[in-house]
């Protein structure tokens, strides 16, 4: 049986002069996948015009809140990131899936949006103190999520070019690899160590793997940027353990595969496996977040 699609109602064509209004002033219609969470939320901030889908139900309703061609927010872990594609690409939508949590670039499909968040979600709302790096978009749905950010008090720029793109996808990767584990490993807060030499020596031991065009200076400059800003900010361990798959883990798997051995990989970035392995209380080569099994 071939699925449902999306069809205004009666009542919507009757109010269309007055919904393209309301949809300028709120910004839908939209999905927001991943609501209930802390970035969903914020993004959605109680707006009439979004729809908001738990990522329980995304299965069933992902692509069939809204009309074709209206962003479609994925505000999941990047472990749910396949599912997502998977329906949307059955419900032709994937064009329209703007993607914000951590996880690699190569598991964002060519044709949707990324947007780099650089904010924190509190209570519902986003904060970007100052001076933070803009958030930045890139894709179809750039612009719009260009003015969705600043209606929410955030920065956001619109990258248009793929590579410069990539660039500062890799620094906000690095971030969600690299400054977690200094904080957990010193036991401060992010502002304190932005600089620190063990930051530097793990986006070093990372670079490579994050991304082939990293650039080390121009990432240690942006995450020491974004770190100096959040003030008394401890990125969650918790969090980043349960994302290991797409955040250390990713970077692990890319060094075994063209390193060839756990040993080597332990050679080509010694103070990160030492650091994952103290902080996960497992070996990194048996088990979930193994690159290989020894």
């Amino acid at each position: 049986m071939a699925e449902s699609r999306w069809r205004p109602s009666l009542l919507t064509l009757l109010l269309a002069p007055a919904l393209r209004v309301v949809s300028c002033l709120s910004f839908g219609p939209a999905e927001v996948v991943g609501a209930a969470g802390r970035v969903g939320s914020a993004l959605a901030s109680d707006d009439a015009a979004m729809a908001c889908i738990a990522r329980a139900d995304f299965q069933s309703s992902l692509g069939l809140q809204s009309p074709p061609g209206s962003p479609i927010i994925v505000a999941t872990g990047a472990e749910a990131w396949d599912d997502v594609v998977r329906v949307a690409r059955r419900r032709g939508r994937v064009s329209d899936l703007v993607f914000v949590g951590n996880g690699p670039l190569e598991w964002i499909p060519d044709e949707s949006t990324a947007v780099l968040l650089y904010a924190r979600a509190r209570e519902g709302r986003l904060e970007a103190p100052a001076p933070a790096p803009p958030c930045r978009a890139f894709g179809k749905h750039a612009e719009w999520c260009t003015r969705l950010l600043e209606a929410r008090g955030v920065a956001c720029s619109v990258v248009r070019d793929r590579e410069e793109f990539e660039h500062f996808y890799a620094a906000k990767l690095s971030w969600a690899c690299t400054m977690w584990l200094a904080c957990a490993e010193l036991g401060t807060s992010c502002d304190r160590i932005a600089r620190h030499d063990i930051v530097h020596k793990l986006v070093r031991e990372l670079a490579p793997w994050i991304s082939s065009r990293a650039d080390v200076d121009f990432i240690m400059e942006d995450q020491a940027a974004y770190a100096q800003a959040l003030e008394g900010c401890v990125p969650s361990a918790s969090l980043a353990l349960s994302e290991l798959d797409a955040r250390n883990g990713w970077c692990l798997k890319r060094a075994q595969a063209e390193l060839g051995s756990p040993s080597a990989v332990r050679l080509a970035m010694p103070l990160h496996t030492r650091l994952l392995e103290a902080h996960t209380n497992r070996p990194l080569f048996v088990g979930r977040y193994s690159c290989v099994e020894e």
